[in-house]
C-alpha cells in the first residue's frame, strides 16, 4: 500500500512541476489508470481519487516479476518500471524529470511437497546511482540500471541463441525473469561470460533446448529458470569451481532434466578437487555425474546444497573440509559406493534423506558439532553397522527428527553399534548433566542398552529417545527433569517399573505406549498433564503409586486412550 501511495504522490508532484511550464486540461476531469504487467490487471480511478484496496491489488499483486506501472494524466505520461519513475510531456519526447529508485527484487515462494522445503529466491536489485534506460539490440530488449544492462525480452526465432555479455556498449549483468519463457524453437543456448544472474523462470518451458553453456561469471540461477526444459542433454561449464559455486534455486539447475555435465569440454569423472575459495556446492551441482569417483571439498565451502551428488553411483570417497555447516536434503542419495564417512567437525545440520540408499555405507564418524539430523537421513543403508563419536553429551543433545520416513538416527537401522572414543556404548548408560536437554530420538531402537541413568541437572528428555529399546529394564530420572517427550519409552517391553520425580510436570503423547511389561509406576505431585495414548496398551499395568492425594490426582489433565492407567489401582500419598 505504501508503494502505491508513494507512486501516486510522485506522479502528482511531477505533474505539478510540468504544469508550471505548460497549461494542462482541468485535472478534475482526468482519469488516472494504473496498469501492471502481472495478469493484465487494470484499475481505473475517477477524478484522481483512488480506492486504496483496488490500487494495492493492482500495483502490489504478489508476483515473481517487478512490474511496470504507467500513470497517464492529461498531456503527461509517468512511467514507473521496477521502481524507476520517468515523466515525459506529451509530444515532447523528452524527460521532464526523473526520480530514481531501486528495482524491486523479484521473489518467488515454492513449497516442494516431497521435502516440505520452502525457498525464497530473489534476483539482484538494480543499482540506484543512474536513471533507467531501455533499448533493443537485435532480438534482445534490455533495461539499464546504474550502467549495467538487464536482458528482459527476446523476440527472435533462431534455433541457436547466444545471450550477449554486452549490448550497445552496456555490460549485461542479468537475464530478467521470464525473458525467454516458452521459446520452444531454441535448441542451443549459450550465455556469454560476464552475465551473473539468471532470473526466475528465465527459460521456463523452453522444451526445445538440448545444449546449454553456462559461463564462469554466473553466480545465481533463480527458481524455475530451466523448469520444463525436459530435453536438455548437455550442460557445458567453464570450470568446476565456478560451476559448484552457483546458487541454484528450486528447479533451476539444467542438470535436473537428466543432462550430462561437461567441465572444460570433458565429462566429470575420476577424482575432482574443488579449488580453495569455493563457497558452496549448489543444489544439484553434480546431479547424476556417474563418472565421479572421489571429491575433495575445501574448508572454504560452508554448505552442500540439496541433490548435490544424487545418483553419483561411482562416488566412493568424499573428503569434507572443516567449514561445512549444512548438508542439504538428498545431497548424497544413491551414492552406492561410499563405504565410510568422516563428517566435518563444523557440521551443524544434516538434511532429509541426505545419505539415503548409500547401500555400501558401513561406518560414520559423527562430530560433536551436529545439532539436527532430519528424517530419513540414513534410511536404507543396510550395511551401516558402526557410528563413532567423541562426545556423548553432544550426541545426547542432537535432535534426530522423526518423520514418515522414520527416525533420522542411524542406530535404528541394522542394530548399528555406537562407539564413544573406541568403546562400545552398552549396558548401563549414564546421560551426563552437561547435555541439559536430551534431544529427540538419540537412542532410538538401540538394542544394547539395559539401564538408563540421567544425571542430576538434566531438565528435559525429548521424544522418541528409547522406542523399541528391547533390552531396557531400568530407568533413573532425577528431580531436575520437568518434561518427558512423546513416545519416549514406546514399545520398551522389558521395562517393568519406573519412578518419576515430583519435578516432572508433563508426560508427552504416547510416552509409555505399548510397554507391555510395565506393571507399576510412581507419579509425583508436580504432574499436571498426561498426554493422550501415554499408557495405551500397557495391559500389565496394575499399580500406580501417587505421592499426592486423591484430590490432587483429580486435577491432573489426562488425555484420551489411557484406560490402562485410570483403570489401575492407585495408592495415594505414596513415598
Amino acid at each position: 500500500m505504501r508503494k502505491v501511495c508513494a507512486l501516486l504522490l510522485a506522479a502528482t508532484l511531477l505533474l505539478s512541476l510540468c504544469a508550471c511550464g505548460e497549461q494542462t486540461e482541468n485535472p478534475t476531469a482526468a482519469t488516472t489508470t494504473v496498469v501492471t504487467d502481472e495478469a493484465n490487471v487494470t484499475t481505473e480511478v475517477e477524478n484522481g481519487e483512488a480506492d486504496a484496496t483496488q490500487a494495492e491489488d493492482a500495483a502490489t499483486t504478489e508476483s515473481q516479476d517487478a512490474g511496470t506501472t504507467v500513470i497517464q494524466e492529461g498531456a503527461t505520461t509517468v512511467t514507473a518500471t521496477n521502481g524507476v519513475v520517468i515523466t515525459t510531456a506529451a509530444g515532447k519526447g523528452t524527460v521532464a524529470q526523473t526520480t530514481v529508485a531501486t528495482k524491486t527484487p523479484a521473489t518467488e515462494k515454492t513449497n516442494n511437497k516431497k521435502t516440505t522445503e520452502k525457498t525464497t529466491e530473489k534476483t539482484t536489485a538494480a543499482p540506484t546511482e543512474a536513471p533507467q534506460l531501455t533499448g533493443k539490440s537485435g532480438d534482445f530488449s534490455y533495461t539499464v540500471y546504474g550502467g549495467k544492462a538487464v536482458i528482459d525480452g527476446y523476440d527472435g526465432n533462431a534455433k541457436t541463441v547466444t545471450v550477449p555479455a554486452k549490448v550497445d556498449g552496456y555490460a549485461v549483468s542479468e537475464i530478467d525473469n521470464r525473458a525467454f519463457q516458452n521459446h520452444n524453437e531454441i535448441t542451443t543456448l549459450t550465455l556469454e561470460n560476464g552475465i551473473e544472474v539468471v532470473g526466475i523462470s528465465a527459460f521456463n518451458g523452453c522444451t526445445g533446448i538440448k545444449t546449454v553453456t553456462i559461463p564462469q561469471s554466473v553466480v545465481k540461477i533463480a527458481n524455475k529458470a530451466f523448469q520444463g526444459c525436459s530435453n536438455i542433454t548437455t550442460v557445458n561449464a567453464a570450470n568446476v569451481g565456478a560451476w559448484a559455486n552457483i546458487e541454484f534455486g528450486s528447479d533451476a539447475n539444467p542438470l535436473l532434466s537428466g543432462a550430462t555435465l561437461y567441465i572444460g569440454g570433458a565429462t566429470v569423472s575420476g577424482a575432482v578437487t574443488l579449488p580453495a575459495g569455493t563457497k558452496r556446492i549448489g543444489a544439484g551441482a553434480f546431479y547424476h555425474c556417474t563418472g565421479l569417483e572421489s571429491i575433495v571439498i575445501p574448508s572454504s565451502v560452508t554448505e552442500i546444497g540439496s541433490d548435490a551428488f544424487v545418483g553419483c553411483t561411482s562416488l566412493a570417497n568424499v573428503t569434507f573440509g572443516n567449514g561445512i555447516t549444512a548438508i542439504g536434503n538428498r545431497a548424497f542419495q544413491e551414492c552406492g559406493k561410499i563405504t565410510s564417512l568422516k563428517l566435518p567437525t563444523s557440521l551443524v545440520t544434516i538434511g532429509t534423506r541426505a545419505f539415503e540408499k548409500c547401500k555400501t555405507l558401513a561406518t560414520v564418524d559423527f562430530p560433536a558439532s551436529v545439532e539436527t539430523v532430519e528424517g530419513g537421513a540414513f534410511q536404507d543403508c543396510p550395511q551401516l553397522k558402526t557410528v563413532n563419536i567423541t562426545d556423548f553429551a553432544a550426541w545426547c543433545r542432537t535432535d534426530f527428527k522423526i518423520t514418515s520416513l522414520k527416525t533420522a538416527n542411524p542406530l535404528f537401522l541394522n542394530k548399528t553399534k555406537l562407539y564413544l572414543n573406541g568403546t562400545m556404548v552398552e549396558g548401563k548408560v549414564v546421560f551426563p548433566k552437561e547435555a541439559v536437554h536430551i534431544g529427540e530420538g538419540v537412542m532410538y531402537g538401540y538394542p544394547y542398552i539395559t539401564e538408563a541413568v540421567f544425571e542430576e541437572g538434566i531438565e528435559s528428555i525429548g521424544g522418541y529417545v528409547f522406542p523399541s529399546c528391547s533390552a531396557l529394564e531400568s530407568v533413573t530420572i532425577p528431580n531436575t527433569v520437568k518434561t518427558l517427550g512423546s513416545c519416549l519409552f514406546y514399545d520398551c517391553d522389558a521395562l517393568t517399573s519406573i519412578s518419576l520425580p515430583n519435578s516432572v510436570t508433563e508426560l508427552g503423547w504416547g510416552v509409555f505406549q505399548l510397554c507391555g511389561g510395565l506393571e507399576e509406576i510412581t507419579l509425583g505431585t508436580g504432574l499436571k498433564v498426561i498426554g493422550g495414548n501415554a499408557f495405551e496398551k500397557c495391559n500389565a499395568l496394575k499399580t500406580v503409586h501417587y505421592r499426592g492425594s486423591e484430590a490432587q490426582r483429580q486435577k491432573i489433565k489426562i488425555g484420551q486412550e489411557n484406560t490402562c492407567l485410570t483403570g489401575a489401582k492407585w495408592n495415594y500419598n505414596a513415598k
